[in-house]
């Protein structure tokens, strides 16, 4: 698991590093925040409005979205890499990930019209008896339930690939990861401008669902990784 948690750890100093420049532009016993250019001083400093601020936390959103869907796929790949790597044979494997890697490898087959389904089924037999177990070819292929993530898709899916759930702690995390996913739609599909989107939420508010997403995915890393290093996916 040294990649996943690697890039989740980096990921995460980059959201702190902008939510501690989003916490500076909305502190308002300071005054309205301003960035000033003390090298040249003929340029005035830029006055950094209300409506630059709701922008900013809008965006947090999307970065905070971004972890949670990076950090799932990271592991999940990493887990996958690791029984591709030691050449498990799928009979030896989990039951969750036989039916993961069927299944993908039926859509793959299938996708053409011009080969019988008896040929194509041969396919699919035939990679079984020599051991090729290549589940992804990429990280984009790794497709979630709905499309989106949160607390409920994250259990589905960890259930899925056959590693332990995590349960929630408080309801706390739940609403964040609800409207993490909501809000992130809403400012892909244009139903929502980053300024209506970032009007509606706090600084504290974001600030929590930011420690809410850290310390979840934690603990579904953690629980990836034991599942690695107990060799789970082997029956």
């Amino acid at each position: 698991m040294i990649n996943a948690i690697n890039d989740f750890e980096r990921t995460k100093l980059e959201i702190n590093k902008y939510f501690d420049f989003l916490e500076k532009v909305n502190d308002l016993s300071i005054g309205i925040p301003h960035i000033h250019y003390p090298i040249n001083t003929s340029i005035p400093s830029y006055r950094i409005d209300e409506d630059v601020s709701k922008i900013l936390k809008a965006n947090a959103f999307l970065m905070l979205y971004n972890l949670v869907e990076a950090t799932i796929k990271n592991g999940i790949w990493e887990l996958l890499t690791k029984i591709e790597e030691e050449r498990i044979p799928y009979k030896d494997l989990k039951e969750e990930l036989k039916n993961i890697w069927l299944d993908r490898k039926l859509q793959i087959e299938f996708k053409t019209k011009d080969e019988t389904i008896v040929k194509q089924l041969y396919k699919v037999v035939e990679n079984v008896l020599d051991g090729d177990l290549t589940f992804f070819r990429s990280k984009r292929q790794i497709k979630f339930e709905s499309g989106n993530l949160n607390i409920e898709t994250i259990k589905k899916t960890s259930k899925k690939y056959g590693f332990n759930p995590i349960s929630i702690v408080h309801e706390n995390e739940t609403k964040a990861f609800k409207d993490i996913k909501s809000e992130r739609n809403n400012l892909a599909h244009g139903d929502k401008t980053f300024s209506d989107c970032g009007n509606n939420y706090s600084f504290p508010e974001l600030k929590s669902y930011k420690d809410d997403v850290f310390e979840y995915l934690e603990k579904v890393l953690k629980s990836i990784e034991n599942f690695i290093s107990s060799k789970g996916y082997i029956i």
